[in-house]
């Protein structure tokens, strides 16, 4: 039962330590990607907004 507990608590630490590396790494290669389009991509923000 104990046990039990605990592999689910670690579990969902586990899951939400990897869903905030992934969302921060996405975030970095976004910002990546976005510098590297160039003008083209921040002008096509800057419609948008």
């Amino acid at each position: 039962m104990w046990s039990w507990l605990l592999a689910l608590a670690m579990e969902d630490w586990v899951f939400h330590f990897v869903k905030l590396f992934f969302s921060r790494a996405r975030f970095d290669f976004g910002r990546a990607a976005s510098s590297m389009m160039g003008d083209s991509q921040s002008n096509i923000c800057l419609k948008d907004n």
